[in-house]
């Protein structure tokens, strides 16, 4: 008898929505250069004192906190994978699309489990396809994939516990809940919309489910996970909690706008992918370049998607589902969504980038997937039919878009701090065989720390060539100006990320009697000059 593998096709859809997020993340990877949030977490892996907080535990140093909202959790993860592989796009990169790809997958079973087969493809396929989520998982600046994970897991075990009443559910939930807390405390947002979604909806069977003892274990399980940011907290008086801006209505405005463009797929280009204006555009290098370069060419320019468009057919499908049994689900997504946003939009300073948008992903896929499916089911045939095309619509919109980034990264390569031309300079700078690397600007210090395995000796030196409203600026370090192996490195002419650094350099040469001594320039795969490194000789010095 021949042995055979069978999966059921709702497995077979799972897979296909993961797979088809993976490998079209897959292709990106290479592209842009490691960019400087992007690697903030590597300089603890090399020195401790990348770390804001750490602990010494079993005679090691074990960094807790990157910042004050920013756990170390996704440090300790890349110290493992960087234990056995170089530093690299791909090492870098791999765990974030990993964990954007099973996110697809949790709330593929999480629409299944609270409405069927259809509402979970639907689901699946749309997030599967947005551009906004692949984009923001594969390079994972904000942070945000460990996020989506997490809080993804923790409302699959919470749904368990609701359906099964299995205390370990529960738990389960509670602690990937508290972990997603310590990984970014930002989490809160989105945590206060679901326990109030919650409340507002399930509060009575809840109440049923569970105990005193019951949710006692989950506090504790809860701090279990968050235990990191806690310790940190109460050693340190609470700085968490002290660094928030307080709350205004100002920005609100602003903050809709970005989320509108977070939804229809806008919001990064030009801030990673160079726009067409860019000089020194390229011609496509590869098979799969060509394909998109033509995919371009037949489709136009399609730089938003057509989720507004879902959104608004959403509003229409309410009507007919409001007396249904799905609609409970859809307004916990809806009312989560919302309270998590206005928190977003109400918080002074924060909230205004694709980045934090983003952290309310998966909501609004879930409560779109969960209205087309529950009326689609009332319509019968012709309703599944309509709605399973729309879908497949919508999908091919997000993927377009998708295209549109792909081509442009391609054609016109990356902007600002994600040039691609710090590879080059990675790979070249330790040949200069300097004793220190003194940089003029920002977007380098952790890029190199990370691509070099902390091997460079980098030295922050930006702050004496800025203009400051406080008095005159600090004098540069005066034992680097000594050392004739000391190498200063900055950004070229027109690519500053700081305005200005490049004059005050000058300016600083000229006054002190130095002579800036260009060393070696730096090119993306444009061909554009971005990075220079110099020496700062005295006049008259012959070394």
């Amino acid at each position: 008898m021949q042995a055979s593998i069978t999966l059921k096709p709702k497995w077979w859809l799972a897979l296909s929505t993961c797979l088809l997020f993976f490998f079209t993340g897959l292709v990106f990877l290479p592209y842009p250069g490691i960019q400087n949030d992007e690697a903030l977490l590597a300089s603890p892996v090399y020195q401790i004192i990348g770390s804001l907080y750490h602990v010494r535990l079993f005679h090691r140093d074990i960094p807790v906190m990157l910042m004050t909202y920013l756990g170390a959790l996704k440090t300790w993860v890349y110290a493992i994978i960087f234990h056995f592989v170089q530093p690299s796009p791909y090492a870098v990169r791999l765990p974030g699309l990993l964990a954007g790809s099973a996110t697809v997958w949790i709330l593929y079973l999480l629409l299944r489990k609270i409405h069927g087969l259809m509402a979970a493809s639907i689901g699946a396929l749309l997030l599967a396809t947005d551009t906004m989520f692949l984009l923001t998982s594969c390079f994972d600046w904000g942070p945000v994939a460990f996020q989506h994970l997490l809080s993804s897991a923790g409302l699959l075990f919470t749904l368990r516990f609701y359906q099964r009443g299995n205390r370990r559910n529960l738990l389960l939930g509670a602690f990937f809940f508290g972990l997603a807390l310590w990984d970014k405390a930002l989490f809160l947002w989105l945590f206060g919309g679901l326990i109030l979604a919650a409340l507002c909806l399930y509060a009575r069977p809840l109440y049923r489910r569970t105990s005193l003892p019951t949710l006692a274990l989950a506090a504790i399980a809860f701090g279990i996970g968050a235990s990191p940011l806690l310790l940190y907290n109460v050693t340190q008086g609470y700085p968490t909690f002290h660094a928030a801006n307080g709350f205004t209505t100002a920005e609100l405005y602003a903050k809709s706008f970005v989320a509108l463009g977070t939804w229809e797929g806008a919001a990064l280009f030009g801030y990673i992918p160079h726009e067409d204006a860019a000089p020194q555009p390229r011609p496509p290098a590869s098979a799969l370049e060509r394909w998109s370069f033509h995919l371009r060419a037949l489709a136009g320019e399609h730089r938003r998607n057509h989720l507004d468009w879902a959104f608004l057919a959403f509003l229409l499908c309410l009507p007919l589902i409001w007396r249904t049994g799905a609609m409970r689900a859809i307004l916990f997504c809806v009312i989560a969504f919302a309270v998590a946003w206005l928190q977003m939009g109400l918080t002074k300073g924060a909230g205004g980038a694709a980045h934090h948008v983003v952290l309310l992903w998966p909501l609004p896929h879930a409560f779109i997937a969960l209205a087309f499916a529950e009326t689609a089911r009332r319509w019968g045939r012709i309703g599944k039919a309509a709605f399973l095309s729309g879908t497949l619509f919508l999908a091919g919109s997000n993927l377009l878009t998708t295209n549109q980034y792909f081509y442009q990264f391609a054609r016109n390569g990356s902007a600002g701090s994600w040039t691609d031309a710090i590879y080059a300079l990675s790979a070249n700078i330790e040949a200069e065989h300097p004793s220190t690397v003194a940089i003029v600007d920002w977007g380098m210090v952790n890029s190199l720390d990370l691509l070099n395995g902390g091997r460079l000796q980098l030295r922050w030196q930006a702050d004496p060539f800025l203009p400051s409203a406080a008095g005159p600026p600090p004098n540069p370090d005066l034992g680097l100006l000594k050392d004739p192996r000391a190498l200063w490195l900055g950004h070229t002419d027109g690519n500053e990320q700081f305005p200005g650094v490049n004059a005050g350099v000058l300016a600083f040469a000229q006054r002190e009697g130095y002579r800036k001594t260009p060393v070696q320039t730096y090119y993306d795969r444009n061909g554009r000059p971005v990075f220079e490194t110099f020496h700062l000789r005295k006049i008259g010095e012959s070394r």
